[in-house]
């Protein structure tokens, strides 16, 4: 097996061929680690500081991973390469799972972290938003144990998820909105339809260039949960725009994206974007709903729509939210979870991965001297809870007028 470290730029045809037929069949779904969704944002800033960590073997990519290096990472002043596309609102944020093929996985995922050990930038390997109890991450434990290469699970959490039951009859009818939710959406509907004189229809707009670029206007001039109109919109990063309607039409015409949009009259109320890995499961990406319809619960029918669709659709496996944690906006439809985590890796020098090693004692030994600190500083505090403080002199008072100065 061969192994490199490519920028975007220097992908050739062939192989960016091969690298998509990796991403459509892998041991573990990733669609945001397809080319259609990578490539297209070497027009955005940033994009440049993105390496691709390949390994082939005879004219086929065996196992892929997008990386970044990073001066640091959360409380950690070490260099480290981080599982990472772009942040923000373009969406590529952290791609966890790597792309790994069914054909003699853990040799691929081996020769993948000797190269990042050899690279030599970094010490560490940050997998963020990573399933380790997914069949990569199963593959990966052993690999690391053959490679003496330390781990640590820095943290935990959940994400909300749809798990479609199997093939069959029973199928349709084994999940589906309760019936507080149902009449909720209905009723929505029918508020929908009293204000603007039309029924609203979810429509599939996958592929669709000028719906994309639809999308990308509309949300410019949204605001939601509070923040300034257009806060965190495509529009709003320099060439984000432009990767998300190339992106969207590229991966939508081919099968690996969808483009709903809640409609009334061909108008759009609604649209929701999201990855998908065909015959296997969807994983959302962003929404945008008119913020001057509040009443008519648009997401609410937009995401039961969705989900309806899904049920229907026997070739759609799982739906997952891809929230951020604690995001729950949409709670009540994903009713199902996903464990995930970032997980620290050890990949070279006796410094770093000594730190990864000594992390189980010296987490807890921190939480414990920081506890063991405030419990100090309440105990001088006093009963009052406040830090006694010195005694500061007050100026004379000024004999020359009769105000007081009440400044502090």
């Amino acid at each position: 097996m061969q192994a490199r470290l490519l920028a975007l730029g220097e992908v050739t045809a062939t192989l960016a061929e091969q690298w998509r037929h990796l991403a459509r069949w892998p041991v573990q779904a990733k669609p945001f680690l397809a080319p259609g969704n990578l490539q297209p944002a070497i027009c955005v800033p940033g994009a440049e500081s993105i390496e691709l960590a390949v390994v082939t073997e005879a004219n086929r990519v065996m196992a892929l991973l997008a990386v970044r290096r990073l001066p640091g990472w959360r409380h950690l002043p070490r260099p480290v390469l981080a599982s990472r596309g772009l942040v923000g609102p373009v969406g590529l944020g952290r791609l966890g799972v790597p792309l790994l093929s069914v054909v003699r996985p853990r040799q691929a995922l081996r020769a993948l972290l000797e190269l990042l050990a050899q690279d030599g930038r970094a010490g560490l390997l940050v997998l963020e938003a990573f399933d380790v109890d997914g069949p990569v991450g199963q593959e990966l434990l052993g690999v690391l144990r053959e490679l003496h290469m330390p781990s640590y699970v820095v943290r935990r959490w959940t994400r909300p998820v749809v798990n479609l039951p199997g093939d069959g009859p029973g199928r349709a009818g084994a999940w589906g909105l309760d019936r507080h939710l149902r009449r909720e959406v209905a009723r929505y509907a029918r508020v929908t339809e009293r204000e603007l004189g039309g029924t609203p229809v979810l429509v599939d707009r996958s592929g669709d260039e000028q719906a994309a670029y639809r999308f990308v206007d509309m949300e410019a001039g949204a605001s939601k949960s509070g923040l300034p109109e257009g806060a965190g919109a495509l529009m709003s990063v320099p060439g984000a725009a432009e990767w998300f309607v190339r992106s969207a039409t590229l991966l939508g015409r081919q099968g690996e994206a969808l483009l709903f949009s809640l409609e009334v009259d061909g108008r759009p109320l609604a649209m929701n974007y999201m990855l998908a890995s065909p015959g296997r499961a969807w994983f959302g990406f962003k929404t945008w709903y008119s913020p001057r319809l509040r009443n008519c619960g648009l997401g609410d029918q937009l995401m039961a729509g969705i989900l309806e669709r899904a049920r229907d659709l026997t070739r759609v496996g799982v739906v997952d939210s891809c929230t951020d944690e604690g995001n729950a906006h949409f709670g009540r439809y994903f009713t199902q979870s996903r464990q995930l985590c970032d997980l620290l890796i050890g990949l070279r020098g006796a410094r770093d991965r000594m730190g990864v090693l000594s992390l189980p004692v010296a987490r807890p030994l921190r939480r414990a001297l920081v506890g063991l600190a405030g419990t100090a500083r309440r105990d001088r505090a006093g009963p009052g809870g406040h830090m006694p403080q010195p005694e500061r002199a007050r100026p004379a008072p000024m004999a020359a007028t009769p105000m007081t100065n009440q400044s502090t």
